[in-house]
């Protein structure tokens, strides 16, 4: 059975941190209360999605038509997604019916700073915050060939994290983790939506297998806690499922993504 608040600041912060990506970037985008969408024109479906959708049911097939022939229109992939709080309740089936066709489920876990479980100590692992342009580079070096979607993708991530900046206030920040001194693996810590979320965990691969990614997750959630933000929430790939778990996350939600066929 879904935990409802949960599944709620689940989905708050997923969108807080594409809409904060949206906004740093400047891309088009509109939220009107019964939509909140934005539109790069990249070509990745990533970088072009309606994030969440309020519509009466008797209008909601009306509203749908002219939102995908905005979109269409346009010529990039896009995603639509279908969150917890999506109405009408048969979202997703309507969007099925209009020809888009589920990209799988991203699974929304939970868990409260406290109750976050230490991970096994990594002999000379370093754990350090982005702070300048040169450790973004570094960052982006690991992150973009593990994890990101397309080339498109990385160009608007760099864009957005630029224009978010790179104070210890802000929003998102991003960690790098070193090996003896080399640059092996990443995480992001998104403050927008109320919560520390945590994005981006990736090792590469002649560094997996110690437990590299899980001190990078505890790191991140241990230094939003600091900041105040004591429940921590992320989407876990199938790879990252078990180690999540054996953290104390919990499995709260799904939040699954349209696309066109």
């Amino acid at each position: 059975m879904t935990d409802r608040p949960l599944a709620a600041a689940v989905e708050r912060d997923f969108v807080a941190a594409w809409w904060l990506l949206a906004e740093a970037a400047d891309v088009e985008r509109e939220d009107d209360g019964s939509l909140r969408w934005f539109h790069s024109g990249l070509p990745d479906m990533h970088t072009n999605a309606v994030l969440i959708t309020h519509l009466d049911p008797a209008h909601a097939d009306d509203v749908i038509d002219s939102t995908l022939a905005r979109f269409r229109k346009h010529g990039a992939p896009f995603a639509w997604w279908v969150m917890p709080s999506g109405s009408p309740a048969d979202l997703a089936d309507r969007l099925a019916a209009h020809g888009l066709v589920d990209d799988g489920s991203w699974p929304g876990y939970a868990v409260r700073a406290d109750a976050l479980a230490d991970p096994p100590p990594v002999e000379a692992l370093q754990v350090r915050r982005v702070r300048t342009a040169e450790d973004l580079d570094t960052y982006v070096g690991v992150f973009a060939p593990i994890l990101s979607p397309s080339p498109a993708f990385t160009e608007l991530f760099v864009r957005a994290a630029k224009g978010v900046g790179l104070e210890e206030d802000a929003p998102e920040e991003h960690f790098i983790g070193l090996l003896h001194g080399e640059p092996v693996a990443t995480v992001s810590l998104v403050t927008a939506g109320g919560a520390a979320g945590i994005y981006n965990v990736t090792t590469i691969e002649a560094a997996r297998g110690r437990g590299i990614g899980a001190a990078m997750t505890v790191a991140a959630v241990r230094h939003g806690a600091e900041r105040g933000f004591e429940l921590a929430t992320l989407q876990a790939s199938t790879m990252g499922r078990p180690i999540y778990e054996r953290l104390g996350f919990e499995f709260v939600c799904d939040l699954l993504p349209y696309r066109m066929r």
